[in-house]
């Protein structure tokens, strides 16, 4: 009190006016939220300090923040982004209260924003998040110089804390917003995927069940017979690939896919698919051409090889299914270290705007093409699933209504390969399973095999035991063993022969299917595994692996 009695009229008046400006700032309430809020803000802050302009910025980068809101001279001026470097707002962001009374442009001579609007004084301070991190900026410019600058610095954080709040309240809504919408879209593509798998398993079934009941007729031509059973095959495995999709996309989301890194040929594996789908080209009228630009000598890659095939062999089936007419074409070449291997296609091409969402799960260019061409939305998912599980980077171009281009790039290290002769022999065969059907269609296949005239015996065991005893007095060359057989099963035949003789490969042949069977198979000592019903391609492609052609 003695200190007040010391000071003179004048200078106790400017005390009471500080008092009631302070009075008046800490009785302010705002009630507003988000942009309302900030404009509220600013416009009481930029009259209370009579300055010439007051902006709330929002951190956007680690140098650069966006106002939110922007007043000057009563009224709200375009918003705009700001970048701090050597600005006054940078040393706020570095959690600093700043305060320039005069000549800050002498201070910042780069900064353009001070240039433009002239301003002489500066006074600003940090926001902040509710871990205490700076998210935006509280700021007034004066084209005057300030002249209490402790009670600016006062009135400023007085606001801050409020803002700031604002700030987080707003991210955090934003989040929410965004997880929210999310969420719908993805419950909506899953009401569609559910809608078009009821669909999808409904017409093969329909096929099956329909043309398996029109076989009972004593009284339908032989031609009209082998019509319906070709159709049934194909009604089945339509079904099988609905199935495989789902399983696939299954064990791709837990997590539980397994990768196996081989080193194989890619101008071998091209060729190989190309023939695989000439039969197609053919019955569809459709040219499919090669463009092998990987000589043989240079073309050894490490990745899983059958997830290659895989991701290859369903864009091809893609391309077949929306091109009517003109071409597909298959081709490798080299980029950097890269071995790139494309499909292209003259169909109906994919639009730009969905370019980005095409490879996501459930996922359609829309519901017409669902409709008119079917399908589950799963094929591209899996392919772009698989190549990020292996390293691989899948990507495409597109056009509407000018096809589309798809490129698989697996990572390369120039490896030439080593030609052995070929040698002929004849392979012995063991088909270890107990079920006729099975030993039927296994030795049929590999009867017929015209494609890589393997010169082969087969033999049979009906039970794990007969396979070990087998191996216990003739040289085998490679077995099929089925998991589930009586007496002694095949997980525990494989443990016994894999211990006694470890260079014949064993290739689990079964109708389980999941990560647990792959690695108790794989565990007991199997070189290969290949799932029931066997696609008979995938049943010779490993035998050739594993005992040449």
């Amino acid at each position: 009190m003695s200190q007040l009695k010391d000071l003179n009229i004048e200078e106790l008046q400017i005390i009471a006016k500080k008092y009631e400006i302070l009075k008046d700032v800490l009785s302010q309430r705002f009630y507003n939220l988000g942009d309302k809020f900030f404009a509220k803000i600013v416009e009481n802050l930029n009259n209370t300090l009579n300055a010439d302009f007051t902006f709330v910025g929002k951190l956007i980068k680690p140098d650069s923040v966006e106002t939110i809101s922007l007043y000057s001279n009563g009224q709200f001026l375009d918003n705009f982004i700001y970048n701090l470097k050597n600005t006054p707002c940078e040393k706020v962001i570095n959690q600093k209260i700043c305060c320039y009374t005069e000549g800050v442009i002498e201070e910042f001579p780069d900064d353009i924003l001070l240039k433009d609007m002239k301003i002489e004084a500066y006074a600003g301070v940090p926001l902040y998040d509710n871990n205490h991190n700076v998210n935006g900026v509280l700021v007034s410019l004066f084209k005057t110089p300030i002249e209490d600058p402790e009670l600016v610095k006062t009135i400023l954080l007085i606001h801050a804390r409020q803002a700031g709040a604002e700030l987080e309240h707003q991210r955090i809504y934003s989040k929410l917003t965004e997880a929210k919408e999310k969420a719908e879209e993805t419950n909506r593509l899953k009401q569609e995927f559910l809608q078009n798998m009821s669909h999808e398993i409904r017409t093969p079934m329909n096929g099956i069940l329909g043309f398996t009941d029109l076989l009972n007729n004593d009284n339908i031509k032989p031609d009209q017979r082998t019509n319906y059973i070709k159709l049934i095959k194909s009604s089945g495995q339509q079904l099988l690939r609905i199935i495989n999709d789902i399983i696939e996309i299954s064990t791709l989301a837990a997590k539980k896919e397994n990768v196996k890194m081989v080193n194989f040929c890619v101008h071998e594996l091209i060729i190989e698919i190309h023939a695989l789908f000439m039969k197609k080209s053919q019955n569809n009228n459709l040219p499919f051409f090669l463009k092998n630009k990987i000589s043989e000598d240079k073309c050894l890659v490490k990745s899983d090889k059958s997830k290659v095939t895989k991701i290859l062999t369903n864009l091809i089936e893609n391309a077949f299914k929306f091109t009517k007419e003109g071409f597909i074409e298959l081709g490798s070449y080299i980029q950097n270290n890269s071995v790139v291997i494309y499909i292209k296609d003259t169909g109906i091409g994919i639009d730009k705007d969905m370019q980005g969402h095409i490879f996501n799960r459930f996922s359609q260019e829309s519901p017409e093409i669902a409709i008119t061409h079917g399908g589950l939305g799963l094929g591209l998912s899996i392919c772009k699933e698989n190549a990020d599980l292996i390293g691989a980077h899948l990507c495409l171009e597109s056009e509407k209504g000018n096809g589309s281009t798809f490129y698989l790039s697996l990572p390369y290290n120039p490896t030439e390969v080593l030609k052995t002769p070929k040698v002929n022999k004849t392979k012995k065969i063991l088909i270890a399973e107990d079920e006729q059907i099975n030993y039927i269609y296994l030795e049929s296949v590999l009867l017929d095999q015209n494609d890589i005239k393997l010169d082969i015996e087969i033999v049979r065991a009906q039970n794990g035991k007969e396979a070990v005893d087998y191996c216990n007095l003739n040289k085998v060359d490679i077995i099929l063993m089925d998991i589930k057989m009586p007496i002694m099963n095949g997980l525990e035949a494989t443990r016994i022969i894999h211990s006694k003789y470890p260079e014949i490969p064993i290739i689990a042949q079964t109708a389980y299917s999941t990560r647990q069977d792959f690695e108790a198979a794989i565990d007991a000592g199997c070189k290969g595994f290949i799932s029931k019903p066997i696609n008979k391609n995938e049943l010779l492609r490993l035998i050739v692996d594993f005992i040449g052609q």
